[in-house]
């Protein structure tokens, strides 16, 4: 600031003294010329006269004689009616250009003429032409033109401008120096000043202290005055700020997308939830819906609703997500935004949707499940009721409702089991399980049943593993359960542990049947039977237990993967992470 202020100082002193110099110069001048002037006039008259009653042109250089001893200062010539020179005093020659003869032209109309011009090659000079009428003359007249050649075609002349251009720039320097030594004090005061405001708008002031002495005493006062108001200012900047940083962490912090819309149909606001929504990564503010709002169907109901100003409530699918879309509206009144704006409100129900979808898969599948041992059990118990039913059909009446059940319970038994790890109501505590004696008692529990298919049953490896012993063994059992039924006789069922710094590793491997690879996708979904006609080719099949076994691996953390070959067998491998 100091620099600037003085720099315009500078530049308007050397303007100012610039003009001054080019002022007395100039009137410098016009005294000059006029001194000139009024010298001029009465020595040309006086010649003038003499020269009227000249008899030729020889006479006048004897009737001029004793003017050739000013030739230094004064010039004198005279030219005939064709303006040819007939008497010079002066040895230096004449420059009767075209602007010399048209002044010279106007002295015979109006008798005479002062002008300014080069009339001789020594430089300008000050002009005055007069007609001297004389009949014994050729021509009846003569002109006579005096000079006198101006100062500023001299040498005193360029020497006074050199000393007055001298003392030009003496006075700059001595001032510029004065300025900058004055300068040094007189601009403390506005560095305060702006050293207050730049902290203001850094958000960074503190109070200063007023110094008790200044060059200049009327600015403490004013000093005092801003400091106070930029100490207020402050305080309100920084409350402000934080309202404002408890607004920005609200906004952002919600799972919904928020975006505020402007009546004539441009975001003034918008959370970095509404951005990853519509897959924009630079903020929206300012643009029109368009810009954010990619969906067509969405953004045709969007402005429909800003138009009629009506709420909006819908969903929409975004990309693999589902989105409820809500708008309200809201008065706002300031020099920014007038009107209604629209706030639209995008919340994730992706989740909310799939369960719904699930629980209609779900009820639908067990009514069907259900229905067949059912419809058995009511057949069986109507042909018990029928007159002539022998006893060995009793029996075989009571053996199938006893059987289909037996098929209801398992599958009730089922259903409220996957029940319960959906709503994880499960409360078995953690504990650090020895997984091959676990895997050992499950063995033990199924032998029976692998006897019977002639299938082997194997445990190799150890782990230790931090989980729900009961859930873990319930995985287990269903997979190696699984592995029997679909094995052939003489097969094998293998389970491996393994544990590294990675996690745990269960493998049930078969040398079944195995999967084909259109059902493998599938195959842990609930109710999911390979058998696409979902009857009773396996009695005990209820198409739930994979489905427990992906819901138990998932509370646990785990993954589940399947390799199966068609008519090779199957391995299911389940990771646990360390803990």
């Amino acid at each position: 600031m100091k620099n600037k202020i003085l720099r315009r100082v500078i530049l308007i002193m050397t303007v100012a003294v610039f003009v001054t110099v080019a002022l007395t110069f100039f009137l410098f001048n016009i005294y000059t010329i006029n001194s000139i002037k009024d010298f001029l006039q009465p020595e040309t008259e006086f010649i003038a006269d003499k020269l009227k009653d000249v008899d030729s042109f020889d006479d006048i250089s004897s009737l001029l004689g004793d003017e050739n001893e000013k030739e230094d200062v004064f010039k004198i010539v005279v030219f005939d009616f064709n303006k040819n020179a007939v008497y010079v005093n002066t040895p230096v020659d004449l420059d009767l250009g075209r602007r010399v003869v048209r002044h010279l032209d106007k002295a015979v109309s109006d008798g005479d003429n002062f002008f300014l011009g080069s009339t001789y090659q020594s430089g300008m000079a000050i002009n005055y032409a007069v007609k001297v009428n004389n009949e014994n003359i050729e021509g009846g007249y003569l002109i006579l033109m005096c000079s006198i050649d101006v100062i500023y075609n001299t040498g005193p002349y360029f020497l006074i401008v050199g000393i007055a251009v001298l003392i030009w720039a003496g006075v700059i320097l001595l001032s510029y120096f004065a300025l900058t030594l004055n300068m040094k004090f007189a601009t403390i005061p506005f560095e305060k000043l702006e050293g207050i405001l730049v902290d203001i708008n850094n958000g960074e002031y503190t109070p200063m202290q007023v110094p008790e002495k200044l060059n200049f005493p009327e600015f403490k006062a004013v000093l005092t005055k801003v400091d106070d108001v930029a100490g207020e200012i402050a305080k309100n900047l920084v409350n402000l700020q934080y309202e404002q940083k408890k607004s920005s962490i609200l906004l952002h912090s919600v799972n919904q997308g928020i975006i505020v819309v402007s009546p004539s149909g441009r975001i003034v606001l918008n959370n970095n939830v509404a951005l990853q929504i519509f897959g924009k990564e630079n903020d929206a503010v300012g643009v029109d819906l368009g810009y954010l709002v990619d969906n067509e169907d969405l953004l045709a109901s969007l402005k429909q609703s800003l138009e009629d100003k009506k709420c909006y409530v819908g969903e929409v699918g975004i990309g693999e997500e589902i989105y409820r879309v809500e708008t309200s509206f809201d008065t706002v009144e300031d020099e920014v935004i007038a009107g209604d704006v629209m706030v639209i409100i995008l919340t994730n129900v992706t989740i909310e949707v799939n369960n719904a979808k699930i629980r209609s898969e779900f009820f639908a599948n067990a009514s069907h499940e259900l229905k067949t041992p059912l419809t058995a059990i009511s057949g069986y118990s109507e042909l018990m009721t029928m007159e002539g039913v022998s006893q060995k059909q009793l029996d075989v009446c009571i053996r199938e409702i006893n059987s289909n059940a037996g098929r209801m319970k398992t599958l009730i038994d089922d259903m409220l089991k996957l029940s319960k790890l959906d709503a994880d109501m499960d409360n078995e505590e953690q504990s650090t399980t020895d997984m091959a004696k676990l895997c050992e008692e499950v063995v033990m529990d199924l032998k029976g049943v692998a006897d019977s298919k002639g299938v082997r049953l194997e445990v190799s490896g150890k782990a230790k593993l931090l989980c729900r012993p009961k859930m873990i063994a319930t995985l287990v059992t269903n997979l190696v359960n699984n592995a029997i039924k679909y094995n052939k006789d003489g097969g094998y069922v293998k389970i491996c542990l393994s544990e590294s710094k990675d996690g745990v590793t269960l493998k049930v491997k078969d040398n079944g049947i195995g999967i084909a690879k259109e059902h493998q996708s599938r195959l842990f979904e609930r109710f999911y039977k390979v058998d696409a006609s979902r009857t009773y080719i396996n009695e005990s099949s209820t198409g739930l237990g994979l489905a427990i076994v992906k819901r138990i691996a998932v509370i646990h953390g785990a993954k589940i993967s399947l390799k199966s070959e068609l008519g090779e067998g199957s391995e299911f491998a389940v990771v646990f992470p360390s803990r």
